[in-house]
């Protein structure tokens, strides 16, 4: 490993710049036509623009970063954190490329990237958890049992199939009103879901 990739911007960016530089490992920061002036753009030994300002048009397009390895010469890739680092499937293709991902494998990352698979994991290796449901939780009833079973209710997902939004609504009341939560935090927690609700 000679050169490094960094395929994230700001802060994380600036970060793993000085860590190869005190490796002696030469850096490439990508950058957006927004970040052409960055930090990052400007500590790294090399910088390439991958694209239009929007993410989803720039940090987040595999083939741009891909490219940017190709063209720069670079033989390793560190995603930081956010934008593709828990993407198994670039973490895949830059292994098929002969590049070297600084990260978990993309086999690993594929089996933690899914919570209830991985606390699952955690416990058969007898890793601590923090408390909660056995799976996912399925059914209304299922999860009012668990919510009263729990006594405090910090977080509960549910995976249903279909849901019109004023009856998923009334089902989130419902679990509030099983749970042990304050009045308080009940509230706060039912504006935050109401105006997301409003917002789709």
């Amino acid at each position: 490993m000679k050169k490094v990739l960094i395929a994230n911007r700001g802060e994380i960016a600036v970060r793993i710049i000085r860590a190869c530089h005190d490796l002696g490992l030469q850096t490439v920061a990508v950058y957006s036509q927004a970040d052409a002036e960055a930090l990052h753009v400007l500590h790294a030994d090399e910088a390439i623009c991958i694209g239009e300002a929007p993410s989803s048009k720039s940090y987040l397009r595999v083939p741009n970063i891909l490219s940017a390895c190709e063209i720069t010469g670079a033989d390793a890739v560190h995603p930081g954190y956010g934008f593709l680092s828990e993407n198994a499937n670039f973490a895949s293709i830059c292994e098929s490329c002969g590049l070297t991902f600084i990260g978990p494998s993309s086999s690993t990352i594929a089996l933690l990237g899914d919570k209830a698979q991985a606390k699952a994991i955690a416990r058969k290796v007898k890793c601590p958890v923090i408390p909660g449901t056995d799976g996912i939780v399925e059914t209304l009833e299922e999860a009012l049992g668990e919510a009263k079973r729990l006594a405090t209710l910090s977080l509960l997902k549910l995976q249903l199939v279909v849901v019109v939004k004023e009856s998923a609504l009334l089902l989130i009341k419902k679990i509030l009103n099983a749970s042990m939560l304050r009045q308080r935090q009940k509230q706060k927690f039912l504006s935050t879901i109401q105006m997301y609700t409003l917002k789709r």
